[in-house]
């Protein structure tokens, strides 16, 4: 590997890292992300004020940990990413919220144990399962038999996409069958810039991050989450298909970018990862400060919101025109927009919420722990 990829790499990190520390030595306020990423009177808390996670939160989280203990992947930090899905899905009927709780137990162990931002650091026995398990997840014939030398987590990921496959059209399962294998081949590898050679650029960046968020296919669970699987043939005939797809990317994009903020300080700082909004920019803007590469960093989410509350209105006035020859693909197109807007919701709800990005120095306001501030 180029020296100067590792040189850059480590240079651009050393910056990140050295202007993060003078901003708690000038006894600095903590940055607010909500206001970085409102604009023109729009207000994230207000837009987010009657969200409420999954009415049966706990008799579901009891039965996923019975499920992640039984494949031994339940972590020590399970408890504060365990609820994501919960909060993605608050009105998923019950019998299906297990398989997508069950989809987030295997995601979160994956990136925890194998994932983008602790790759790099990991021994050369570790670097080997997640091959071995990546390889395995991600051919198809997984589904029906698993060799005996596989791990836990491999029978886990088995049983849940099975699950899913049984309670879901084939053409829709196929499309997610496919988004995520791909998000598991590239999300558990390495991804630093220091040893690929490579620096994206950034709408490369956010492209390939919305896959290895794994945001892609959760979106497509929306429609699995209540059973309302959309015509995109119908899609195809009005005009709205392209829109939709707009939609699904920028929930994707607007998902994956808040989530390289809340976890700027987790995978930058302290895993010394560049695979990140926030270091990415300061790659292709050496002439930024940290601070300045927090809020360009934000306001790109900003903008995808924005787009994204403009965009879903309009997809849904336009389809009233179809009424009342076409009401039931416009009333499953309605759940999906209404899916959609409770991921906007629920992904500044859930990062605020859970303990999985807070710390008791922070340079986000969001990210601040106040009950280990006042102990």
């Amino acid at each position: 590997m180029s020296k100067s990829y590792r040189s850059k790499s480590l240079s651009v990190l050393k910056k990140i890292e050295s202007q993060y520390a003078m901003h708690f030595e000038g006894m600095n306020s903590p940055i607010c992300l909500h206001d970085l990423f409102c604009r023109n009177g729009f207000s994230l808390r207000e837009y987010c004020k009657s969200f409420r996670p999954h009415l049966h939160s706990r008799q579901i989280y009891q039965a996923v940990e019975k499920f992640g203990q039984q494949y031994n992947i339940w972590l020590k930090s399970a408890p504060d990413y365990i609820t994501c899905h919960l909060y993605l899905f608050p009105n998923a009927h019950l019998y299906r919220m297990m398989p997508l709780l069950k989809n987030c137990a295997v995601d979160f162990y994956l990136n925890d144990e194998y994932g983008r931002e602790v790759y790099h650091r990991l021994p050369a026995r570790k670097k080997l399962e997640a091959k071995e398990i990546t390889s395995r997840i991600c051919d198809p014939s997984s589904l029906l038999s698993i060799p005996k030398t596989a791990f836990k987590v491999e029978y886990a990921n088995q049983e849940m996409m099975n699950e899913i496959k049984l309670a879901s059209p084939e053409g829709w399962f196929q499309k997610f069958l496919y988004l995520y294998n791909l998000h598991v081949e590239i999300a558990h590898a390495n991804c630093e810039t220091s040893l690929t050679g490579v620096i994206p650029t950034i709408q490369e960046y956010i492209d390939s991050r919305c896959d290895i968020s794994g945001m892609k296919h959760t979106v497509l669970l929306i429609e699995y989450a209540e059973g309302q699987f959309l015509n995109w043939k119908w899609l195809e005939e009005t005009g709205i298909a392209n829109n939709l797809r707009r939609l699904q990317y920028l929930i994707a994009a607007i998902g994956c970018l808040s989530n390289d903020l809340f976890s700027f300080e987790k995978e930058v700082i302290k895993n010394h990862s560049d695979s990140n909004l926030v270091a990415i920019m300061a790659h292709h803007h050496p002439e930024m400060g940290l601070k300045e590469l927090l809020i360009s960093s934000a306001a790109m989410v900003g903008d995808d919101i924005a787009e994204f509350l403009s965009l879903v209105e309009e997809v849904r006035n336009y389809s009233y025109q179809f009424l009342p020859a076409h009401q039931q693909n416009i009333d499953v197109l309605e759940h999906y927009l209404n899916g959609l807007e409770r991921f906007v919701q629920a992904s500044w709800v859930w990062q605020v919420s859970t303990q999985r990005y807070k710390s008791k120095r922070s340079i986000f306001e969001e990210t601040t722990d106040r009950q280990a501030v006042m102990a």
